[in-house]
């Protein structure tokens, strides 16, 4: 899944990288040793929104390999642009019935809403049969996608995240200081204990349950140090007031449900690989998105819809230890480390977020999280962040993942971020087990990087294996696309044509 792809047009491997400018597909294509640009125009009657996905697919092991770029189309509808051979050729491919594609919203108030891209991958059902799999976002919330079997194409109803589990509601302990005469609450058994052989505080059990995150109202803790005292609401307005009488903010004590069960719904969208385990499986994972009832709210785990060889099922992957929920598109690949079996790595983003009127406000604990699976069991491992002493430069919401492996050395992943505030690429890479960051620098030229990176390896016949990222940018007159190349030796900028 990604913006870019290589493909051979029978006489040499070439690199295609799309993207979308004034509602147009474009593509910067590299021959021989020149890049290239040409314009692929509008889907008919509408205009092309957010960012394409691309993959190349041949039908049958005889047949001419085909480039097919997805977009969404300003009318809701998704639309294919097709390589055939000798032409591109533009074809609507519908809308799931009784809805239409949706937009993503911005976590960041602050930046503007990236519109929702198709998620496309191959799947070889058999020999003949080759399939490709469109994931979206239906504007009511549920996710569907758009399949290619033999000839005929046709959309399916994956359905919506599923509520949330029994599992998730934990006791709220209650406990009382008979000094300060403060009545203190907390989901953590550690955090309790702590409270009564350190804090003079005596348990008083369970007040009630409670979710540990996914509820409708967040319940925020807040604690004056002159008076011992903890206060407790679920208004931002008293929030605000509590902060200028000398209470600070320590938490948020836990997630209250309403009288109503709400129901996730997709947000964003998927990051979809295949795995094979015992038999060939679909694998999509996305964040599921509970609205809050203030204003600007949300409280998003990571979902996983998979395709088990004979039905469709969803699993709560839930959220790293320490944060309340993921944010932006997964980035996934399949990885094999050593002798040990292949493995499903989930990059993704998470943190604790802050709401304050109306706009949602990302505290300084966001980082890059993978959600693996080791052959039994799902884990969570925590990636960390680039290095930065600015608060404000965080990594961006999708990251774009790859492996790669540079002559003998030992198989890699590469997860490309934007950091925020500096439009610096970074990249977190190594073995599964032992992972680093790298500062791989901005464009020349180029400001205001937007929308989703993509990221392929490229082999020629003359040039050991290497690395492309392309991001898009700013450079004064209009959008245009960079790329920074892995030579074997070093990382270089260079700024396409347009």
């Amino acid at each position: 899944m990604s913006l870019a792809i290589t493909y051979n047009d029978g006489t040499e491997q070439r690199i295609y990288a799309f993207y979308v400018s004034l509602g147009e597909l474009r593509v910067c294509y590299k021959e021989a040793s020149q890049w290239k640009h040409a314009f692929l125009g509008q889907p008919p009657g509408t205009k092309a929104l957010g960012q394409p996905n691309v993959v190349t697919y041949r039908q049958r092991t005889d047949a001419h390999q085909q480039i097919v770029a997805f977009v969404r189309g300003a009318n809701g509808h998704l639309y294919a642009n097709q390589w055939n051979g000798s032409e591109w050729i533009w074809v609507n491919q519908g809308s799931p019935s009784g809805t239409t594609l949706a937009v993503a919203p911005a976590d960041d108030a602050s930046l503007a809403p990236d519109e929702s891209q198709p998620s496309v991958i191959t799947f070889r059902e058999s020999i003949e049969d080759q399939r490709i799999y469109v994931f979206a976002q239906g504007a009511n919330g549920r996710l569907y996608v758009n399949y290619r079997k033999m000839s005929q194409w046709a959309w399916s109803d994956l359905g919506p995240p599923p509520p949330i589990p029994a599992e998730m509601i934990v006791p709220l302990f209650r406990l009382y200081n008979a000094g300060t005469g403060d009545h203190f609450y907390t989901i953590s058994a550690s955090e309790r204990d702590y409270a009564v052989s350190e804090a003079g505080y005596n348990d008083e059990g369970t007040a009630c349950f409670v979710y540990m995150f996914g509820g409708d109202n967040e319940l925020l803790r807040l604690y004056n140090p002159t008076s011992g005292d903890h206060f407790y609401t679920t208004s931002q307005d008293e929030d605000s007031s509590a902060s200028f009488q000398g209470y600070r903010h320590e938490e948020v004590a836990c997630m209250l449900p309403s009288d109503v069960q709400r129901i996730p719904t997709a947000d964003f969208t998927p990051g979809a690989i295949t795995y094979r385990e015992n038999t060939q499986r679909l694998y999509a994972f996305l964040r599921g998105n509970i609205p809050q009832d203030f204003d600007g709210g949300h409280n998003c785990h990571l979902y996983l819809k998979y395709w088990n060889g004979t039905q469709w099922k969803w699993r709560d992957q839930g959220v790293p230890p320490g944060t309340t929920a993921v944010f932006g598109q997964p980035g996934v690949v399949t990885y094999r480390e050593g002798a040990q079996p292949e493995q499903i790595h989930a990059f993704i983003c998470a943190g604790i977020p802050k709401y304050f009127g109306g706009q949602n406000i990302l505290d300084y604990q966001i980082r890059l999280y993978v959600n693996h699976w080791n052959g039994s069991d799902w884990e969570w491992r925590d990636q960390g962040a680039p290095p930065t002493k600015y608060t404000d430069n965080l990594p961006h919401f999708e990251p774009e993942v790859l492996t790669f492996r540079d002559g003998t050395e030992p198989q890699r992943i590469y997860a490309f971020v934007k950091r925020r505030g500096d439009d610096h690429i970074w990249v977190n890479f190594g073995k599964a087990s032992q992972m680093g960051w790298a500062d791989l620098g901005s464009p020349l030229g180029l400001i205001n990087l937007a929308g989703r990176l993509g990221a392929i390896t490229f082999r020629t016949d003359t040039k050991p294996r290497e690395i492309y990222v392309f991001a898009m940018g700013w450079n004064g007159a209009g959008d245009q696309l960079s790329a920074v190349h892995w030579d074997g030796l070093q990382w270089k900028w260079q700024v396409l044509p347009s």
